[in-house]
This record gives structure tokens, C-alpha cells and sequence, in this order.
């Protein structure tokens, strides 16, 4: 069922659960969402099978559902550049998030695992580091 092009150059990836989208533009791509660590597999062989390496990688908004995937993307694409919005890398960076951001990557991997097969990916053991990705404003656009 997924990847499910929806549109021409648009695509969701993830399961029923977690949503990632794919834009595919004609010079660039981009992953909209990184997802959760439990994720992470599944999309790199859903990209793979779309033949597509992303050029950048947009964190709509620091919750753990949609952004504790990111490390694991930025290691299988290191030339992609991560975008986020003003103030997700201070989100992230708050002395409470780091347990709660954990503890919530814990429990949706958990959860996710009474459902489906998963990789033996490890869940997160630190929070997603946002640091020196571009910050985009409102009217910011990003052309692919």
C-alpha cells in the first residue's frame, strides 16, 4: 500500500500510521517529516524503490512523531540538507525534552511492534540534534 503517489510529483511514504510525504521536483527532492527511529528502515527501501536519494529533509515541527527518524536519515543521506522552523532546535534542546522525546520514540516503536514486523533498528538513546540545519520563516519558499 505505501508508497502511494497521490499526486504526480508527491508521494506518501511510511504505513497507516506514520506519514512521510516525497516531493519530487525537476532538479531537487524533498522528504517532508523524518518519522519516528522504528520507521527509518522502512523508508529507506520505500526511497530505494522509488530510485530516489532526497536533497532535503523538512522537519515540520519537533514533536517526537516527526522528527526522532532524522538521525537515521541524515546518516543514510548526508548531503541532504535539513530544514526545520525557527525555534525547533530550542525545542529540542530543553532539559525536559530530551527524556520525554525518548520515552515517546520508546513507546510508539513499542507500540508499532505488537502490529508489524519491524528492522532491528534501535530506538533513539538521544535527542535529534537540529543543530546548523537551515531555519525557514513563514513566505520561505524551497524550490525543487
Amino acid at each position: 500500500m505505501f508508497p502511494r503517489q497521490i499526486q504526480e510529483k508527491l508521494w506518501i511514504l511510511g504505513n497507516e500510521y506514520f506519514h512521510v510525504y516525497l516531493m519530487k521536483g525537476t532538479s531537487a527532492s524533498a522528504l517532508v517529516e523524518a518519522g519516528i527511529s522504528a520507521t527509518a528502515d522502512l523508508l529507506l527501501e520505500q526511497m530505494s524503490s522509488l530510485g530516489v536519494c532526497p536533497d532535503f529533509i523538512i522537519v515540520t515541527h519537533p514533536h517526537s512523531d516527526h522528527v526522532t527518524g532524522l538521525p537515521y536519515l541524515k546518516l543514510a543521506f548526508p548531503a541532504a540538507k535539513v530544514i526545520a522552523g525557527k525555534g525547533a532546535d530550542l525545542f529540542l534542546q530543553h532539559p525536559k525534552a530530551e527524556s520525554a522525546v525518548i520515552r515517546e520514540d520508546t513507546h510508539m516503536t513499542e507500540s508499532l511492534a505488537s502490529i508489524f514486523s519491524l528492522s532491528n533498528r534501535r530506538v533513539i538513546t538521544s535527542v535529534p540534534s537540529l543543530s546548523g540545519c537551515a531555519v525557514v520563516n513563514d513566505g520561505d519558499e524551497i524550490d525543487l
